[in-house]
């Protein structure tokens, strides 16, 4: 599991005598190595070459224009950033958020504030992917998942896992990814599949091999969210029709 793996590979990195290929790696190049290794190979992708075109130009794919049409909200008031943290463009994304009056709820040091919630329309995630590993990995994470990851988390001999603080700081984290994972709900009618995680406000798209991410948050209502997020996907998939 994601939590446990997680937990492993900062204990390993923690280790006097890293295993030489993880030697003097930066956390990203880590996290990029054990992506690369993660990441499953897809033949589909060479039907969409023309969607992962879009790889290296997010913002080709989804300009200011149409970010701003979505949003209902004038391009020239949106703040614009393209991330390119990690060398692989799979994790690059494009944001644009506008300012507004919304706000929401954050626990600081056991204290709960409001910050300002921004009107965000992004795009990331551009790679490629199959049917079986998008389905595997976009669902509702269930009962049955949690325990499994609680129980690994017991059995674990990683070094990070060894004391029970350890194990219920894992479980901690863990449960609230789980609360993330239990939010996917499958969207009929957009690419080949479709998955909008409603504490992300962001829905995740399969077609014809490659997968990409749209992430709209104009709304308090996560329904009007999912709505626009499927209309923004739909024109995403038709530029490559």
């Amino acid at each position: 599991m994601l939590v446990v793996a997680l937990l492993g590979s900062a204990a390993c990195s923690s280790s006097d005598t890293p295993a030489p290929s993880a030697a003097n790696e930066s956390p990203v190049e880590a996290i990029e190595r054990a992506a690369a290794k993660a990441s499953p190979a897809s033949s589909a992708a060479a039907a969409n070459a023309c969607l992962l075109g879009y790889q290296t130009r997010y913002d080709a794919l989804l300009p200011l224009e149409k970010a701003a049409q979505v949003a209902s909200r004038p391009a020239e008031a949106a703040e614009v950033e393209y991330s390119k943290v990690l060398k692989n463009p799979q994790y690059h994304s494009v944001r644009y958020t506008w300012k507004g009056t919304r706000t929401k709820t954050v626990e600081v040091l056991g204290r709960e504030i409001e910050v300002p919630q921004h009107d965000t329309v992004e795009l990331t995630g551009l790679t490629s992917s199959t049917l079986e590993s998008f389905k595997g990995t976009y669902r509702a994470a269930t009962d049955a998942d949690e325990a499994a990851l609680n129980a690994e988390i017991d059995t674990s001999k990683e070094k990070a896992l060894a004391t029970e603080g350890g194990k219920a700081v894992a479980k901690n984290v863990g449960g609230m990814l789980m609360q993330v994972a239990r939010a996917y709900r499958d969207v009929d009618g957009v690419g080949d599949a479709a998955s909008f995680n409603s504490v992300e406000s962001t829905l995740y798209v399969l077609d014809r091999g490659v997968k990409f991410a749209v992430t709209v948050n104009l709304d308090d209502d996560a329904a009007a969210n999912r709505d626009k997020a499927i209309g923004l996907a739909t024109q995403i998939v038709e530029t490559c029709r």
